[in-house]
């Protein structure tokens, strides 16, 4: 088999790139069918689009896109239910080292063609790229949307985060701040991201190998684990008034003890709990038909006001904004689809 015709990506992040296209008023379905593809395969969770087809689909998107950095924009949509990730990130317990082991395992597994190298040095974990064929013209939006996408992922439990991108991947960060607010190293060998124990011009020179066997305290990365196990907790409890103070019992550590760990990763408990509660938010206002004041009682809020000031502030629109958005891009969507069905059949 001609290596082009091999599965290559999930459909689902056909989807995502949908949304992108749909805010630029760019039609999917007329991309699909210049490629030769069957506006179906967006209803099919469970497809593959094979190398070829990636290839045909991202060309056309990039000459039709006004967006600059349209694989960093992309990146960040593919979030943890993207990649199939959701479930197992909030009910893990493991530390955080062996969970982004086993995260990085399972996505080099999930996207084949991808190489991904994981490397674990005494004070940060890389992950660099590459692919097992060329991608040609679409390798530096595939590379760019990718390490953007773990960007999005690990910002969740650590703030000291560097990217590197090879200098033809990435030519300049004029403007970037915005859309990656961290460290950013251009002209680098690899295109890699590079997760820190702690900010790394603080980062400790010596540590034990990383091979040794350390007490949990010992690993630099402990601190990333508790998070981890702090954003499960709130999610189990999001129609909660969950506080610092229970999340420390829970923990089995004083207030003081958990504000100051935070601390020294760069995060705090009432970030923590706003991203845990907004990203639940965010999921029941785009799958579910429930009341936004329904939904501001299930992640924690006493009344609608409130949480729609809070999650403006978050995301940048009102729950009421997101939500009709979010419909108008499907029923134009599905309208789209169902006109270029009845054209197929004319013929």
């Amino acid at each position: 088999m001609n290596i082009n015709d091999l599965p290559f990506l999930p459909v689902v992040y056909l989807s995502k790139l949908a949304e992108c296209m749909a805010e630029e008023n760019i039609q999917i379905n007329y991309i699909l069918r210049d490629c030769g593809i069957n506006s179906s395969i967006l209803h099919n969770p469970e497809a593959f689009l094979s190398v070829y087809q990636v290839r045909a689909i991202v060309s056309h998107y990039l000459g039709l896109t006004g967006q600059s950095f349209a694989g960093v924009r992309y990146g960040k949509r593919m979030d943890l239910m993207t990649h199939g990730l959701f479930g197992y990130v909030f009910i893990t317990r493991l530390p955080f080292r062996e969970l982004m082991t086993n995260i990085f395992h399972y996505l080099q597994v999930r996207l084949p063609l991808i190489v991904l190298e994981l490397r674990q040095e005494p004070n940060y974990i890389a992950l660099r790229l590459s692919y097992k064929q060329p991608l040609f013209e679409i390798e530096c939006f595939i590379t760019q949307a990718f390490l953007s996408s773990l960007y999005t992922l690990t910002s969740m439990v650590t703030k000291h985060i560097t990217l590197h991108f090879q200098e033809h991947i990435l030519h300049h960060g004029h403007s970037l701040e915005g859309l990656l607010p961290v460290p950013i190293e251009i002209g680098s060998p690899y295109n890699e991201i590079r997760l820190y124990a702690a900010e790394p011009h603080q980062a400790p020179k010596q540590i034990n190998p990383i091979n040794t066997a350390l007490p949990p305290q010992a690993d630099p990365f402990y601190e990333h684990g508790m998070v981890v196990k702090m954003r499960a907790y709130i999610l189990t409890k999001a129609d909660e008034a969950v506080t610092a103070e229970d999340v420390a019992q829970y923990l089995n550590m004083s207030v003081r003890t958990l504000r100051r760990r935070l601390a020294d990763i760069g995060m705090s408990f009432n970030e923590i709990r706003l991203q845990v509660r907004m990203q639940a938010a965010m999921r029941y206002l785009k799958t579910s038909h429930l009341s936004i004041e329904r939904i501001a009682n299930i992640v924690g809020y006493s009344d609608q006001a409130s949480f729609t000031r809070a999650f403006q502030k978050w995301a940048g629109n009102t729950p009421d904004v997101v939500r009709r958005k979010h419909r108008q891009q499907s029923q134009n969507q599905h309208t789209t689809i169902i006109k270029n069905t009845a054209k197929n059949e004319d013929f």
